[in-house]
């Protein structure tokens, strides 16, 4: 196992471009992904006007971000220490802010996930919104931030987030 996440991970951080790397850096930037939900989040509302629905779709997306930060940051990472492949690798050079703490599972790709699976429960045009979740995958593998089974990781939880996220918000509002 260890020598695929090796070997997958090289063949996506090799093939690196100017414009590759600019555009890898802008879609996993933490500000871009929050304006980016919250564009489709607030479009969805308008078109909709439900304040019923906009609680509902509020309350999914702020359990998603609670359930990431305590238990994807503040207790996996913290029990269970993976290197980042910059901190193992000297020829990787990461694009974005270096972190020391650990790289498994990706929060990135949990939130991005749970996100925009929680967004298609509410509407089936969000499907449209599913490649960003392989985009995201690539882009931490891509930036240097993350090895292949982390991002992995990340999408089995976010699956898993989101319905949990759905599940008791569809009790909390009945």
């Amino acid at each position: 196992m260890k020598k695929w996440n090796l070997d997958l991970f090289y063949k996506i951080y090799k093939n690196r471009t100017k414009t590759l790397s600019i555009c890898s850096w802008v879609i996993s930037n933490k500000i871009f992904l929050f304006m980016f939900f919250g564009f489709w989040s607030i479009l969805f509302l308008i078109i909709k006007r439900d304040w019923n629905l906009a609680y509902k779709l509020s309350f999914n997306i702020f359990l998603i971000l609670l359930l990431t930060k305590v238990i994807i940051d503040d207790v996996i990472k913290k029990l269970s220490y993976h290197p980042r492949p910059y901190l193992t690798q000297t020829d990787i050079l990461p694009l974005g802010k270096k972190e020391q703490g650990s790289t498994s599972p990706s929060g990135h790709v949990t939130a991005v996930t749970a996100g925009v699976l929680t967004l298609c429960f509410y509407s089936p045009w969000f499907v449209l919104l599913l490649p960003l979740i392989p985009l995201i995958m690539w882009s931490r593998v891509y930036n240097g931030m993350h090895w292949p089974i982390d991002v992995f990781l990340g999408l089995i939880l976010g699956i898993v987030f989101s319905n949990f996220s759905f599940i008791i918000s569809s009790l909390f509002f009945k």
